[in-house]
């Protein structure tokens, strides 16, 4: 197996994407809320920091090994509402969950999975592929064989402009093209192709 398989295989889809919706769901899944979370607005808060950190555990495996204290839970659990709803995301996500809308509270609680599951799976495929360039860096002779090894498998998924002029685009833009590289092939599964290149699907 060559370095760069290697680190496909490290960040396959299956160990990355795959393996984070299912721990997403979970989590989901598993999370009891008591019914005064959506009659009081400190309730709630502490609710969604509650959720915050059974997410978190739950992504990390640390289970209830580790605890952190409420105005931590609570102070996260604000930022990532901030993030998806906006300004006053608490705000906006307590109104959703007692009117009902998009879901209720269940569309804020998967909302939120998702944008924490999100954040987990970006960090470990972006930890891989950060050593990995780190390492190459050197040794410029197996950057470049490294580069062309990935060019001459995905060719076919590649945008063309990547393979032009000694595969310049690509060598230059190799660290993304592999952060990119699970979702891509997720993609290319997804609708039915039969491409076989390095990465087992």
């Amino acid at each position: 197996m060559s370095k760069l398989d290697d680190l496909l295989n490290k960040i396959d889809p299956r160990k990355t994407i795959d393996r984070c919706d299912s721990l997403r769901d979970k989590a989901l899944n598993s999370y009891e809320y008591s019914n005064n979370a959506l009659r009081d607005f400190n309730q709630f808060t502490k609710a969604m920091g509650d959720f915050y950190w059974h997410v978190e555990s739950t992504m990390m495996g640390v289970g209830k090994n580790i605890v952190m204290d409420d105005e931590m839970r609570q102070g996260f659990a604000f930022q990532a509402l901030n993030e998806i709803y906006g300004m006053h995301g608490m705000a906006a996500a307590f109104s959703m969950a007692q009117s009902g809308v998009e879901d209720g509270l269940y569309g804020v609680l998967k909302k939120m999975g998702q944008a924490i599951a999100k954040k987990h799976l970006e960090n470990q495929i972006g930890v891989e592929v950060a050593q990995f360039i780190n390492e190459l860096m050197d040794d410029f002779e197996l950057y470049d064989q490294c580069v062309a090894e990935y060019a001459r498998k995905y060719a076919r998924i590649l945008p063309p402009e990547y393979l032009e002029n000694d595969a310049v685009d690509l060598k230059i833009n190799f660290r993304q093209v592999l952060e990119n590289h699970p979702y891509l092939i997720r993609r290319m599964s997804s609708i039915g192709n039969n491409y076989s290149g390095g990465c087992s699907q």
